[in-house]
Order: structure tokens, then sequence, then C-alpha cells
């Protein structure tokens, strides 16, 4: 038999297994209970979060031989006809590829019909906001005047995107993000039940990196099982295969930041580059370091990893202060939330794999200084977010096209790159092992126009 991946071996099927979610479970047995089961629900919510399987497990209590019941049994033909999929009364649609108003009149006209298996007939739509317009037109009338036997569950990531009049159609329940400690719990159990072990570590990362969805961690789980070959999973293996970054690397480079040590905090974040991480990622990654450091701060370090509970991480909670964090944070936030602006340092490996190494000329300084280096690279971020100058019209003050960015970076070291500097390709820098380039990237949604800037800080 072929290896089944651990969401869907460990997909729950009842509603005590069934992580998180507990004001949904709550309302979903009361209303089993009471007899008060309506006949069109809507999940919405993030990605992995249990929804689709939540109509399952309500199809299951509904239809159960024993029901309907609060708790499905799992054990009558019903039940294992529903988990396996073999239940014809259990339609399931996914409204990405059958979103057309035909898939959806058929839907209509064969709903009309009795059960041949359940008490109910129960349609589970998955992503019903893909739905077209004339499609949803075709679902309303259905919605309003569902037969007794037929009960709806729509289940989306989008609600937003849903028909105000489906939507008013539809009890709805809002599925969260789960809670760090809910998805702890759950891999626990997997790993126990699989027999494999982990450390403390890992498996906090793996719940961190999941962002709240019980699929993604199980995901990320199954990675790092294969990867590993250790007998025993660690924090460095779902490093490698989560793209986070090591506790300790931040660590260091927001120490270095803290002392102002620009080229430092910049050989770190080119060698992070050059390991393949991508720059959101690695944004992500320290603002959730920081965010930690401020729990720990205000003294509510309990839920933190063990990792930050070393002497050099208590030595750099004594030196940074609320208001620097705070900062930060902000910094951070509005650079990620800042889609179409990004600051970029790369090195060898990254221009070894782009197109630009056969397009782009760089502008080469020689006999700068580290103080040179740093007072050019603090000039080139406070020029980050000028507009591009699109008629490359000389001595302007506060816009810029690439070359006349560079000069004016260098002219504040007193370096004139008519005589100090020499073009080159970058293909050529490649050669030098130590070569950085700090570049800044900006798209222009009205004219369309990518424009970069580069400073080479040899």
């Amino acid at each position: 038999m072929a290896y089944q991946a651990l969401y869907r071996s460990y997909r729950p099927q009842d509603f005590k297994s069934v992580a998180g979610q507990r004001h949904v479970v709550t309302t979903l047995q009361n209303a089993i209970k009471l007899n008060k089961v309506a006949h069109a629900y809507l999940f919405s919510g993030p990605r992995g979060t249990g929804k689709t399987s939540m109509a399952k497990i309500m199809a299951k209590a509904l239809n159960c031989v024993h029901g309907p019941t609060t708790e499905p049994c799992n054990e009558c033909e019903i039940c294992k006809g529903i988990t396996k999929g073999t239940i014809s009364d259990i339609v399931e649609i996914d409204a990405a590829s059958n979103n057309g108003v035909d898939e959806i009149r058929d839907l209509r006209d064969k709903v009309k019909y009795l059960p041949s298996e359940c008490r109910y007939k129960v349609y589970i739509i998955d992503e019903v906001h893909m739905l077209s317009q004339g499609a949803f037109n075709a679902l309303l009338k259905t919605l309003e005047e569902p037969p007794s036997h037929v009960i709806f569950i729509l289940a989306t990531t989008e609600p937003h995107k849903i028909p105000a009049t489906i939507l008013s159609r539809c009890q709805r329940f809002d599925f969260q993000s789960l809670d760090k400690a809910d998805i702890v719990e759950r891999l626990q159990y997997v790993l126990n039940a699989e027999n494999i072990k982990a450390t403390p570590e890992a498996v906090d990362l793996i719940a961190e990196s999941s962002e709240g969805g019980m699929r993604d961690a199980l995901s990320l789980l199954d990675q790092s099982i294969s990867y590993s070959t250790d007998d025993v999973i660690s924090e460095d293996d779902v490093l490698a295969v989560s793209g986070n970054i090591s506790s300790q690397i931040i660590l260091h480079m927001l120490k270095e930041a803290l002392e102002s040590n620009s080229a430092e905090v910049l050989k770190s974040l080119g060698e992070i580059i050059s390991d393949g991480k991508e720059i959101p990622r690695i944004i992500n990654d320290v603002i959730i370091f920081l965010r930690d450091a401020l729990l720990a701060k205000i003294g509510s370090s309990n839920s933190l990893k063990s990792a930050y509970k070393t002497e050099e991480y208590q030595v750099f909670l004594a030196k940074i202060s609320n208001e620097i964090i705070y900062k930060w944070l902000d910094i951070l936030n509005d650079t990620l939330n800042n889609s179409h602006k990004e600051v970029f340092v790369s090195s060898k490996a990254y221009w070894e794999n782009t197109s630009f190494t056969e397009k782009y000329i760089i502008l080469r300084v020689k006999g700068l200084t580290d103080e040179d280096r740093n007072e050019a690279l603090h000039k080139a971020i406070s020029m980050i977010g000028d507009p591009y100058n699109l008629t490359f019209i000389m001595n302007t003050k506060n816009s810029h096209y690439c070359s006349d960015l560079v000069t004016k970076v260098f002219k504040i070291v007193g370096k004139n790159t008519n005589y100090d500097g020499f073009a080159t390709t970058i293909y050529d820098l490649l050669v030098s092992p130590d070569t950085e380039i700090v570049g800044y990237k900006e798209f222009n949604p009205v004219t369309q126009i990518s424009s970069y800037y580069g400073v080479n800080l040899i």
C-alpha cells in the first residue's frame, strides 16, 4: 500500500479529536442534541484549520446508525463509508474545478431525491468562493427552500467573496488559527502514535512555522521525518526543511544591530540569503523573535522556546529596551506589508543564479574603508522611498536614477565615481568572494516600471 501523508492519516474522525475550534464543536454538538440542525452552514477560516474535516464529522454525526449523535461511532457501515468516501449520499464538491452554472444546476436537480443510505443528504462544497456568479444564482433558490432531507455545508478561506444573499441563508462559523499549544499537543500525539522521537525545540518550531494550520504542521512534520537521519528529529532538521532561520543567527544579527555594527549585520544577512532564505520569511522570523523578546521582558516567558533561556539571550534582553523593540517591530512590519518595495542584500550565490549577471554593469569604487562603507550604506538607506527619476535629469534633489543614486552615495564619503571607480560586470565582481551588494527594488503600479538601485560594498 502506498504511503499516506500524516495529515491524511491523522485527519480527525470525531469531534473530540478536533484540535482547537471548541466554539464550533460545542455549538454543533448542542444543535444535534437539541434537534436544531440548520439546513445550511458556512465554515470560513484559514487553510488547514479543520473546515472540511468538521464538515465530514458533522455528516457522520447526523447519519450514524446510533444517531443523530454528538459523537459518531466510526464503527458502523455509514461512518466507515463516509470516512472512505464511498457513501453516495455524502457529496463533496470542489468549487475550484466545478464552478460553473451547469454543475450547480445538476446538483439542484438531484437534491429532491431522497437519500438512499443515510438520513440526510449532505453536500460539502469546498472553496465555495470560487463559484461563478451564475452558479451562486443557481444555488440561491435551493439554499432558500431546501428539502428537509438535505444539508449544505459550504467551506471557504475567503468569505468576503461570497454574495450576501448566500451568506444570509447560512449559519456561519469562523474557524480560528490554532493556538501553538493545541498544535504542539496534536503533534506530540502523532509522534507517540508513530513511535517517532523529536526534541521539544523541534516540535515547537514546527508549531510556530505552521502559522496556525494543523495541516501545514503535519506536512512539515512529515518532511522533517523524511529529512532526519538521526533517531531524534532535531531543531536543525526542521530549520532545513522549513526555510526558517536559527534563533542563534537572529540573536547574533540583532546583537550587532544593537551595537550599530552595520557591516556585520549585512554580512550575516548576506549569508542567510545565500542559503536560499527568502526576504519575507527572514523578516517574519525576526518579528517573531522580537515579539518573544518583548514577552520575556514583561515577564511572560513561560511559553517561550527553551532555546531562548540561555545566558547569551538574557544578556541581550538586559541591553535592549522595550522602546527599541517596538521601533524595530514597526519598521519590520511596515517593510513586510509594503509589498512593492524591498531591500535586498545579495552575494555571490544570488547573482550566479539570476539573469542580471549578463545584463547589468556595476560601478566599483576603490579604496573604501569600513567607516566609508557604513556611511555610504546609511546614505543609501536614507534615500529608500524617494521617487525614481524617469526623466534622467541631473541634479534632482529627491529623485534618482540608478547611477545618480550611486554617485550621491559615494559623494558623501568623498569619493568621485568618475575618478575613484570603474565599471565592471557582475560576473567580474563574482571573483571576489566577499562581494556584497545592497540593492533597492521599487515597482510602480501606475507606470508598471521596476527600478533597481544598487550599492556595491566591497
